[in-house]
C-alpha cells in the first residue's frame, strides 16, 4: 500500500515538474522576447519590428496559457457536469447567433427576417463560431482577473510585517502542503499567477481580434448574404400569376414580391407589388 501511495506521489510530482518547466520556458522566452523587441526598435527606429516581434510575443504567451490551460479545461469537459454544460452552451449561443442573424438579413434585404428563413439559418451557423471566440475571449479576461488577483494576494503576503505573521501560521498548521506552500511556494506560485494573467490576458486580445475581424466580415459583405438567399429562398415559378417570369422571387405580405436578379456576379434586390392577372 505504502509502495502503491509513493508511485502516485512520484507521477504526481513528475507531471507538475513537466507542467511547471514548460510554463517556465514559455513565458521566460515570451519577456525575452519582448525585451530584444523594444530594444531593437529603439535601435532601429523601425516600427515593423516592434509588430512583427509583438506578434510573436503574443504567439509564445497564448502557447503558455493554452498549454498550462488546457489539460484542465479538458479534464472539466469529459467530466458528466462538463458534458451537460457543453451541450446546453452549444444549444444557447447557437440561439443567440439567430438573433443577429435576423436582424441583419432584414437590413442587408430590406424586408422582413422571417420571410427568409433558411438564409437566417444559415448565417446563424456562419455568426455561430464568431460567437465562440468572443465567450472565450471573456472566459480568459476572467481567468486572468483572477490569477491577477492570486498575484496581489499572494505578494501581499510576501511584505515585511505580512510575512512575520504567515511564516508563524505556518509553524502551528499541521496540513502539510499548505506548511509547504507557505514556505517555499509562494514565490513561484506568485510568478506562474502573473505569467497566467500575462498569457490570459494575450488569448483574450488575440480571440477578440478573430471577433471582430470575422463580424466585420459578414456584416460588411452584403453580397455573401444576397447570394445566400438567391439559392435558398428565392425560386423560379414561371406558372405563378402576377409576377415577373423566368425571375427569382420571393413573395411576402400584403401582396409584396421581391426578385433576385444577378448580374456580373453581383446580385441585386427587386421589390414590387403583385401584379393583377
Amino acid at each position: 500500500m505504502h509502495t502503491q501511495e509513493s508511485k502516485a506521489h512520484n507521477r504526481e510530482s513528475g507531471t507538475v515538474g513537466r507542467y511547471r518547466e514548460f510554463w517556465k520556458i514559455t513565458y521566460s522566452a515570451g519577456v525575452a522576447l519582448a525585451i530584444c523587441t523594444v530594444i531593437l526598435t529603439w535601435l532601429t527606429k523601425k516600427p515593423s519590428y516592434f509588430n512583427v516581434g509583438a506578434t510573436i510575443c503574443i504567439t509564445v504567451f497564448v502557447a503558455g496559457f493554452c498549454g498550462t490551460t488546457y489539460p484542465k479545461v479538458r479534464s472539466f469537459w469529459e467530466h458528466k457536469v462538463g458534458t451537460w454544460f457543453r451541450r446546453a452552451f452549444h444549444a444557447l449561443l447557437f440561439f443567440i447567433a439567430f438573433v443577429p442573424a435576423r436582424t441583419l438579413v432584414s437590413e442587408v434585404m430590406g424586408l422582413p427576417g422571417q420571410d427568409f428563413d433558411a438564409t437566417v439559418a444559415i448565417l446563424s451557423l456562419c455568426i455561430y463560431p464568431a460567437l465562440w471566440f468572443f465567450v472565450v475571449a471573456l472566459i480568459c479576461s476572467g481567468i486572468g482577473l483572477i490569477h491577477l488577483f492570486i498575484f496581489l494576494a499572494i505578494r501581499l503576503t510576501m511584505l515585511p510585517v505580512v510575512d512575520d505573521m504567515v511564516r508563524f501560521m505556518g509553524t502551528v498548521i499541521k496540513n502539510e502542503r499548505l506548511r509547504h506552500f507557505i514556505f517555499t511556494e509562494r514565490t513561484i506560485n506568485s510568478y506562474f499567477s502573473l505569467a497566467q494573467w500575462g498569457g490570459a490576458t494575450a488569448t483574450a486580445l488575440l480571440l477578440g481580434q478573430c471577433f471582430d475581424k470575422a463580424g466585420a466580415e459578414i456584416a460588411n459583405n452584403d453580397q455573401i448574404i444576397k447570394s445566400i438567399a438567391y439559392y435558398t429562398d428565392y425560386q423560379i415559378a414561371g406558372n405563378y400569376p402576377g409576377i415577373i417570369k423566368h425571375l427569382r422571387y420571393r413573395l411576402h405580405e400584403n401582396g409584396v414580391v421581391s426578385y433576385a436578379i444577378k448580374s456580373n456576379s453581383r446580385i441585386t434586390i427587386l421589390i414590387d407589388k403583385v401584379k393583377d392577372s
